[in-house]
């Protein structure tokens, strides 16, 4: 059985998700704190973590790693108080509402005192997406031309009996806006294709939700590879749907949520090469590549700077659209 002592900062669903997978990879020794007295008790309920009722009080307990799991907006303060306690951290997507000096100030202390920062952007841990960027690096698309991603949910369906309006989605103060929630997309468009060299975007309100932040957001990227890729993102479509495609000189994968992952190649038949998973299952792999890297000290799947990169687009695509013209990074 592990050894890790982990710390679950913040008790909503993502929260208590990883704490029953912590739970049921073995990790015993588990706290959960969240200022919400049920909230803790249910976490407790659901995975047999000790409830603690305040962030100092569960830091005094000396985690060696801490999950943080509150609304983005605090995620970085929480974070520095974690590694000055000397704890490894994982902290949910995104990383901070923006590039700000308190995200450096994290990562180069995490750096100067040698602990772990990763970052929850789990799809980088999905099968499908596995599977995309497997048949890229492979080069079985051959030299890749574009990459096209969609993502689309109606917000009001997002957590059954949650009013929206209260969600940290819906709220500027607290990091809302459908760029930023559905950064995934921006973060797995990076881990495909490079690094993102410029960006031309469109953001605005479309419905007529109860929400002073975007609901939509279109991202024109050009990346330093020369691949030319686009982000469509919404909290309006009634039937979720999540996508990609990446199109190449030798053939064409795709991947949608619902339906796996499918690669043409000219002249032949569809081949499927990934069946589509249990949601979970992502979330279980994305802590044993955590614990893996905690235990080993190796980089996780994806790193706080990983998290600042993409957080750098999603700036440029704020800039870009306030502006209305191409941002260069």
């Amino acid at each position: 059985m592990a050894t890790t002592r982990a710390l679950v900062v913040g008790c909503g669903s993502i929260g208590r998700r990883h704490l029953r997978n912590l739970h049921a990879l073995g990790y015993g020794t588990l706290w959960a704190t969240d200022p919400d007295p049920a909230a803790r008790a249910l976490a407790a309920e659901e995975s047999g973590a000790t409830p603690m009722g305040s962030l100092e009080e569960a830091l005094a307990t000396g985690p060696s790693l801490v999950l943080v799991c509150t609304p983005p907006h605090l995620h970085v303060p929480f974070a520095r108080r974690a590694i000055a306690a000397g704890a490894d951290v994982f902290i949910e997507k995104p990383i901070d509402v923006a590039v700000t000096p308190d995200l450096d100030a994290l990562l180069g202390e995490a750096d100067a005192a040698g602990r772990i920062v990763a970052c929850g952007y789990n799809l980088r841990c999905h099968a499908g997406l596995r599977a995309v960027k497997a048949a890229v690096d492979a080069g079985q698309v051959g030299r890749v031309y574009t990459i096209d991603i969609e993502f689309g949910f109606y917000l009001p369906d997002w957590r059954p009996g949650v009013d929206y309006r209260a969600n940290y989605g819906a709220r500027r103060e607290q990091g809302g806006g459908i760029l930023l929630d559905a950064s995934h997309e921006v973060d797995y468009l990076r881990w495909l294709g490079g690094d993102v060299a410029s960006v031309h975007a469109v953001l605005q309100k479309s419905s007529d939700l109860e929400m002073d932040v975007e609901d939509t957001a279109w991202l024109t990227c050009r990346m330093v590879s020369g691949v030319l890729a686009q982000v469509r993102l919404d909290c309006l479509q009634r039937r979720y749907s999540r996508r990609c495609k990446v199109v190449g000189s030798e053939a064409t994968v795709e991947w949608s949520w619902q339906d796996g992952v499918v690669r043409w190649v000219p002249g032949a038949e569809a081949q499927p090469l990934a069946a589509v998973p249990d949601p979970n299952l992502m979330y279980l792999d994305e802590l044993r590549d955590l614990m893996e890297a905690v235990t080993t000290r190796r980089a996780p799947v994806s790193t706080g700077r990983d998290a600042r990169a993409s957080l750098a687009v999603i700036d440029a695509a704020r800039l870009s659209s306030a502006d209305r013209r191409e941002v260069h990074l």
